[in-house]
């Protein structure tokens, strides 16, 4: 779907607007199990639909983000099974405990392409739904996203002498 849309508008705003189909002039197109309630877990931005996609921050401006190119992808994640309703608040905070969390994602209006790295592996584990115990997201999940962020930082210009060893 191709829409005009104002390049000071942030980009949470912008999928808010096309979950609800509000101001933009087109109809809701997309599957009914997205809501208002639901948020991107990865947003990217590429030339084209065939072009790799880059990474963006969600508190960057539509201006901001088709500098890099005018295809938008959201990632969602979406449940289809509704969540069920506890009793209590011990049953809550037992269910939240056995959840698997991520760190925070690196979140500012321009990313560096290292924390923009950080980024694809967050959205990499949420994607298949990995994390860690509750507490660990901020020792331990940091310390593993820094260290895959270090490694292939650091291997990054010499792929191609790796693959001629090999």
């Amino acid at each position: 779907m191709i829409i005009k849309i104002k390049t000071g508008l942030m980009i949470s705003e912008l999928f808010h607007q096309l979950v609800s189909g509000v101001s933009l002039g087109v109809p809701n197109m997309l599957p009914l199990n997205i809501d208002e309630y639901t948020t991107p877990i990865c947003i990217s931005v590429a030339q084209g639909m065939e072009q790799p996609f880059l990474t963006c921050g969600i508190n960057m401006t539509v201006g901001e983000i088709i500098q890099f190119g005018k295809c938008i992808r959201f990632d969602v994640h979406i449940t289809i099974e509704k969540p069920s309703v506890t009793s209590n608040a011990f049953e809550r905070i037992m269910i939240a405990r056995n959840e698997l969390r991520l760190p925070t994602p690196k979140q500012r209006d321009i990313l560096t392409k290292k924390e923009v790295l950080f980024n694809e592996f967050h959205c990499l584990l949420k994607s298949n739904g990995l994390g860690w115990n509750f507490g660990q997201e901020s020792t331990l999940g940091v310390k593993f996203l820094d260290s895959m962020t270090e490694v292939f930082w650091y291997l990054d210009p010499h792929w191609e002498k790796l693959a001629e060893r090999y």
